[in-house]
């Protein structure tokens, strides 16, 4: 559009400058000037929108299909069909004179701030020493605001670097401390595992100790199971020997007898006996080892 491009134009002039009371004289007229040119532009656009406002005023809600259901007489549907009618009136009637309403907005703001530079040129050239004054009094003091937001921002930074700090040892004092922690824990765990160990080697020390023990009872016994068992043995044996050797001595001492009819005495018994028994006697048992 025109006239938001001239707005524009008009937005970018709006300025004031106070430097001596000519130049601001000059600038004042410059701004009532243009506030003439957006008064007048505000005119145009206002009678553009009372004209869309009368346009839909004056637009009749009958349509083909309400005319139509009145003829018929359906007079709810009329009805519903005229009311919807008129509701599109109203939202073609917002939607055509929402940009000139806009636009309005934007020259009541351009206006009002040229008010505010008007009244800033007004308080200058009544007096323009004391305006000086309050320009450099107010200038001072947003100095000062400034130096005092620096300074607070300083501190801030200050406390928070501070804070920081804190926070850096308070998490190395944690993490020493759970270190710490961690060796006693391990050392706890090594101790307990060291004791484990004395305690299974006692255990198996013990263990071994008795099965010494009882394979030295079981050898002790062992020994003499054998020794009664070469006993035993020795006696069977000296016996079945005597046996063995009296048999054949019987029988040759009886065939003797038959053969050559010899007579002989208990004397011959005796000594075939005790002859037997010598030669029977098997050595004597090894003692065994301990």
């Amino acid at each position: 559009m025109d006239i938001e491009r001239e707005i524009e134009e008009i937005a970018v002039k709006i300025k004031l400058r106070i430097d001596n009371p000519d130049s601001v004289k000059l600038q004042v007229k410059n701004i009532t000037l243009a506030q003439k040119q957006l008064r007048a532009s505000k005119k145009r656009l206002s009678n553009t929108v009372k004209n869309i406002n009368q346009n839909a005023a004056q637009s009749s809600p009958d349509t083909l299909g309400s005319v139509l259901y009145d003829l018929t007489g359906n007079r709810k549907l009329a009805g519903r069909s005229r009311a919807l009618q008129r509701q599109e009136i109203q939202r073609k009637k917002r939607k055509s004179r929402q940009p000139y309403i806009n636009t309005i907005q934007r020259i009541d703001e351009l206006i009002l701030r040229e008010d505010q530079l008007k009244l800033l040129a007004e308080e200058y050239l009544i007096d323009p020493e004391a305006y000086e004054a309050q320009i450099r009094a107010q200038r001072e003091e947003k100095e000062r605001e400034e130096a005092r937001m620096r300074l607070l921002q300083e501190q801030k930074l200050a406390q928070e670097k501070r804070e920081e700090e804190e926070k850096r040892l308070l998490a190395e004092a944690r993490l020493e401390e759970r270190m710490r922690e961690e060796e006693r824990k391990k050392q706890e765990r090594e101790k307990k595992r060291q004791q484990h160990l004395v305690k299974k080697q006692q255990q198996n020390l013990e263990q071994k100790q008795k099965q010494a023990e009882l394979y030295r009872e079981w050898c002790q016994k062992n020994d003499s199971q054998k020794k009664a068992y070469l006993r035993k043995a020795w006696l069977f044996g000296s016996i079945s020997f005597c046996c063995v050797l009296l048999v054949p001595l019987w029988l040759i001492s009886l065939i003797l007898q038959l053969i050559f009819k010899l007579q002989m005495g208990m004397w011959f018994w005796v000594v075939l006996l005790g002859l037997a028994i010598t030669m029977s006697k098997p050595f004597p048992p090894e003692k065994p080892k301990e």
